[in-house]
């Protein structure tokens, strides 16, 4: 959300949009929109943004070379988009500054100095991004480790608690330890 304010507020556009999009489940997937998108549907963005980045993929575009549909190209007369693709954490980000048809006398007409500092946002918004994914993954990693102590926990408290001998070897067959039972049945310190 926070993204969407700054493209508004900063570039001085009326609306955003703001699409990530799980490639691995779509289900994940979350669009952001701040402006007044009235009777937008929230699939004829996506729609236009799929469709925008299959015709410039990776770059910054402003309107004019454009294809943002038939429905929105009937409400906006501009629009800043980018799209960036990380297909190894598997997530693409969509982004959009737009000004209405309707309202685009009260606007500056975008320009070159717009797409230097949508360029800035953009990569700022990656970094927060990946700093995220990257945070998510070790909160995972860190639950994974967790339970596995966890389990070596239970396992110790067993073995070490059994009346059955039990032997830990390295791969060699080198004895690393025994339990109690096994010095007791064996003798063997």
């Amino acid at each position: 959300l926070i993204l969407a304010e700054a493209v508004v507020d900063v570039l001085e556009v009326e609306m955003c949009a703001v699409y990530l999009r799980n490639n691995n489940n779509s289900k994940d997937s979350i669009l952001i929109k701040e402006g007044f998108f009235n009777d937008i549907q929230d699939s004829e963005i996506i729609n236009s943004f799929i469709s925008i980045d299959n015709e410039n993929p990776n770059q910054i575009s402003l309107n004019d070379s454009l294809n943002m549909g038939p429905n929105l190209a009937y409400i906006f007369s501009q629009m800043l988009f980018t799209s960036i693709h990380d297909f190894a954490k598997g997530y693409s980000l969509f982004i959009s500054g737009l000004i209405s048809n309707e309202n685009k006398s009260i606007y500056n007409k975008l320009d070159s100095g717009h797409i230097d500092i949508f360029s800035i946002i953009s990569n700022h918004a990656v970094s927060i991004f990946s700093n995220k994914l990257r945070e998510e993954q070790i909160l995972q990693q860190v639950e994974v480790i967790t339970k596995s102590e966890n389990e070596l926990k239970k396992l110790s408290l067993i073995a070490t608690k059994t009346n059955n001998s039990v032997i830990i070897t390295d791969k060699f067959g080198q004895i690393e330890w025994v339990n109690k039972a096994f010095e007791e049945v064996t003798g063997f310190l």
